[in-house]
């Protein structure tokens, strides 16, 4: 299978996924959606906000990169800590 086929494959796989997910929230009662759960995140609601903010994030830096003039690095907010607690983006070089 070449990386076409395959991206093609996971494209599909995805809108399969995301038909069966909201298919399955459009059935809940009132109140469920929102309702708390025993989970990572306390509702359904909020681990679909969870997802979409993943997803937004994801789309924003995929642009920034594309238009770096450089590549991108993790490097620390502050080189005083002995680690990086805080890392953020910053083009090569600086």
């Amino acid at each position: 299978m070449n990386l076409l086929d395959h991206f093609s494959r996971m494209a599909r796989n995805n809108l399969w996924s995301n038909d069966r997910l909201y298919s399955a929230v459009l059935q809940l009662e009132p109140g469920e959606f929102e309702a708390e759960r025993t989970s990572f995140f306390p509702s359904i609601m909020a681990t679909l906000n969870h997802i979409l903010g993943s997803i937004i994030s994801i789309s924003i830096f995929s642009k920034r990169a594309a238009l770096a003039p450089r590549p991108m690095t993790i490097s620390c907010r502050s080189m005083n800590h002995k680690r990086c607690l805080m890392p953020r983006l910053r083009p090569t070089g600086d």
